[in-house]
């Protein structure tokens, strides 16, 4: 099969799940009994929360925005991100695979054998890929 590279495009879907969470969210503060001091506060936090989302999720741009990756067959990761940084790493077990979402689960290498102490993940919806491309993935993280 050989490595899968994925160019990841714009998602109008991530936008409208953002949306529609960041929305909830402001319905569910504004009918707290809070202060009106701390709803406002609330609410700028979670605009923001969500305007970073929709950029680092959707539209691939900021500091961790990801662009492109590829998985070889070995298991072996390489990172692009929107500010064009490439990180290499190594594909970690839990990876999540469904027909409507995929979440890459990977961890960063920082030299050698050493790796980053946490896992990161990219978050891929089917209109980020072409068609093959998505199943090509999908099959890589569900198989090996």
């Amino acid at each position: 099969m050989g490595t899968i590279a994925c160019n990841l495009k714009y998602s109008g879907a991530a936008a409208r799940l953002i949306a529609g969470a960041a929305v909830a969210s402001l319905a569910l503060v504004a009918f707290l009994p809070l202060s009106t001091a701390l709803r406002v506060a609330s609410a700028a936090c979670i605009a923001s929360m969500a305007i970073e989302a929709r950029q680092r999720v959707a539209q691939h741009r900021g500091a961790r925005g990801v662009r492109s990756f590829a998985i070889s067959e070995a298991g072996d990761v390489a990172v692009e991100t929107a500010q064009g940084r490439r990180d290499d790493g190594r594909l970690r077990a839990g990876s999540f695979v469904a027909p409507w979402l995929t979440i890459v689960r990977w961890r960063r290498r920082r030299g050698g054998e050493r790796f980053d102490r946490f896992d990161r993940t990219v978050l891929v919806l089917p209109d980020m890929l072409d068609a093959e491309s998505f199943r090509r993935l999908r099959v890589r993280l569900r198989w090996g």
